[in-house]
């Protein structure tokens, strides 16, 4: 129960009557082509009542213009737009200044107006009708700008949207003025600025400025444009000052003027070419030899000043081919420098590398001819040194019944009861057969060709190791059956 009592006051209050307009502005002011918006806030929902928006035009048949209703469910024109009461007017032009009323219609009505003030883009005229002026002379310029604004307006109330006018020539402001409030609706009023201006020594192009502003600073128009100060020619000079000059130098002709002057290098006397219209003189190699030239500058008027220069051109320094030569640029000077510094960098290390490698190569050379040299050789046969490293070669037992003898591999005053024998894989030629031929040598007495195999190692001959390795045994037969009748016992 409580509930629904509670619902009831809620929806009674939210049908309750609008309430008075809490806000609205008493003025604003925008420019010709820009669009404006005019508040109006009112406290609560509309509910029944009705609001409008009305344009105020005194002293014509029809004193209101309807602009917006709330109760017609029509859409606006383009021009209007209204948005939760609040009026934009889009496209403005110079008669949409005035008087604009928000209306509330409920159980009392309440009325707010709006003063609109549009102003229109500043313009800039010279007296005389000019663009240049020359130095000393002087010109009247003046600013004006028309605007449109309601009738029998309350100035203080709308003093933050009273336009002004200011001039500023140079950069220098020249005035400012106020405006005047027209007595005639519909009509729009003007405000105009001039100031006069003198072209002084130095000057080139000035600047002039026209500006609409507000005491708010809510709205800016400018306008702009510029006086071009005429001057005849002055300060003719040269550079380089040099009395010689190489070939594919060049001469630069200078002078002050406006508008910018025209020059001409006329040769006086001179091997090199005619007349050159232009202010830059380039040496030749035709010129080389004495030149006398004069650059003439000539300004709009009859004015023409001159000034004689002369030099002599000799042939361009050497390393440089002749004609006209371009000059080098730093990215090519760079570079040169580079390829100056790099190359003799390389070539040098280059050569010390060659070195090193030479000197490494020579080294080993050396190390192993002394390794050779330093170790002992073994005969190998008819072939000569074998120059592997040394081994020592096993023996075996003197064959029962032979003499003992001597040799190198004998104890000191003993004698050599072994016979040496080669170790497997050694595949030097001549090896095997190097004990047999040292006993023939040292035992002349002893039968060297007893056949301890079928297949015996022949001199300067290989082996294999199967051969070789069954030697010892074959021997041992063969020892067993006792002494060969060749051999000496």
């Amino acid at each position: 129960m409580r509930l629904s009592a509670i619902l009831l006051v809620l929806c009674a209050a939210a049908y309750v009557d609008a309430g008075p307009i809490t806000y609205s502005k008493p003025s604003v002011v925008a420019a010709v082509g820009g669009e404006v918006t005019l508040p109006c806030k009112i406290d609560g929902e509309l509910g029944d009542a009705t609001l409008s928006w009305k344009k105020i035009v005194d002293g014509t048949d029809t004193p209101e213009m309807r602009i917006y209703h709330s109760k017609y469910a029509r859409t606006p024109k383009d021009k209007y737009v209204v948005s939760t009461y609040n009026l934009t007017i889009k496209k403005l032009e110079i008669n949409d200044g005035g008087y604009y009323k928000c209306s509330l219609e409920s159980t009392t009505s309440d009325v707010k107006q709006t003063a609109v003030v549009v102003v229109e883009q500043p313009t800039i005229a010279f007296v005389p009708a000019i663009d240049t002026l020359e130095r000393g002379k002087t010109v009247t310029v003046s600013c004006t700008a028309n605007f449109a604004s309601p009738h029998e307006v309350d100035m203080k109330k709308i003093s933050d949207s009273i336009p002004k006018l200011s001039l500023w020539i140079g950069g220098q402001r020249k005035g400012v003025v106020s405006t005047e409030w027209s007595e005639t609706i519909g009509v729009a009023s003007k405000l105009s600025i001039s100031a006069n201006y003198t072209a002084a020594s130095g000057d080139k192009d000035i600047q002039i400025r026209c500006r609409v502003i507000t005491s708010d600073s809510a709205l800016t128009v400018e306008a702009s444009s510029k006086i071009s100060v005429k001057y005849p020619v002055s300060k003719v000079d040269y550079v380089p000052k040099k009395k010689e000059l190489y070939v594919g130098e060049t001469l630069n002709c200078t002078a002050d003027g406006n508008p910018p002057p025209s020059f001409t290098w006329h040769p006086i006397s001179s091997p090199g070419p005619r007349t050159i219209h232009k202010s830059v003189l380039q040496i030749t190699e035709k010129m080389i030899g004495d030149n006398k030239w004069e650059c003439r500058v000539a300004d709009h008027t009859t004015i023409m000043k001159k000034i004689m220069v002369e030099f002599t051109v000799v042939a361009a320094p050497e390393g440089e081919d002749g004609g006209d030569p371009a000059p080098v640029s730093t990215g090519s000077q760079t570079w040169k420098v580079a390829v100056g510094v790099v190359v003799p960098i390389v070539f040098i290390c280059f050569i010390a590398i060659v070195i090193i490698l030479y000197m490494m190569k020579k080294r080993r050379q050396r190390e192993s001819s002394e390794e050779v040299k330093g170790g002992p050789h073994h005969g190998n046969g008819d072939s000569g040194y074998d120059e592997q490293a040394p081994r020592e070669a096993p023996v075996t037992p003197n064959p029962i019944g032979y003499p003992a003898y001597p040799g190198p591999y004998a104890p000191e005053g003993g004698s050599q009861t072994d016979m040496p024998q080669a170790y497997p894989g050694r595949n030097s030629p001549g090896y095997a057969d190097l004990g047999v031929r040292h006993l023939g040598q040292t035992n002349p007495g002893v039968d060297t060709h007893v056949a301890a195999s079928p297949d015996p190692v022949a001199p300067n001959r290989g082996y294999s190791n199967e051969v070789y390795d069954q030697s010892p045994r074959q021997q041992e037969s063969v020892l067993s059956s006792g002494p060969n009748p060749g051999s000496v016992v």
